[in-house]
């Protein structure tokens, strides 16, 4: 499945990196300094686990994959807005496609949290369908200046709220 080169490369960066270890032993420090714990209490509370990153994920993992696919389509889009529709467009067109490309980014980062929700599937779907709709419609006029599928927009926004609201469920 996961090749064991990847899965040490995750350890290392979420676990046993310096930076990682330094951040527990100064917290640590500080903890027994301000007196707040013993040392076997600090040894409980910042004990670094080492289980496999992907087993935490759990069912839920293709959320964390859509979540990705979305990030890398935002940042692609942006880059082609700035670079391209920034330059051809009119000003309502430029505004439409920056406040899709703002609001895929934040949908994207939205979802990372979607895992730790009741119903994540339901919240999940939710926020991609919400996305898809409300930004595809919103990069649709910035691209091309028809607005025949702006009347779709508002659906999507709620789709987003209805996402929103079900994370506290």
């Amino acid at each position: 499945m996961i090749s064991d080169s990847v899965q040490g490369a995750v350890k290392w960066i979420t676990y046993t990196n310096p930076v990682v270890t330094n951040s527990v032993q100064g917290f640590n420090s500080m903890l027994n300094w301000v007196g707040i714990t013993s040392s076997s209490e600090k040894q409980k509370i910042m004990k670094i686990e080492s289980q496999n990153i992907f087993q935490m994920f759990g069912k839920n993992i293709y959320i964390y994959k859509m979540a990705g696919l979305l990030g890398a389509s935002a940042v692609i889009l942006g880059a082609y807005g700035a670079h391209v529709v920034a330059h051809k467009a009119n000003p309502e067109e430029i505004r439409n496609f920056e406040t899709a490309n703002r609001y895929h980014f934040y949908h994207t980062f939205a979802l990372f949290g979607v895992p730790f929700c009741r119903f994540p599937r339901i919240t999940g779907a939710l926020f991609l369908s919400g996305t898809l709709i409300f930004c595809g419609t919103c990069y649709y006029n910035g691209l091309t200046g028809d607005k025949t599928f702006n009347k779709y927009t508002p659906t999507g926004g709620m789709l987003l709220i209805a996402a929103w609201m079900s994370m506290i469920l």
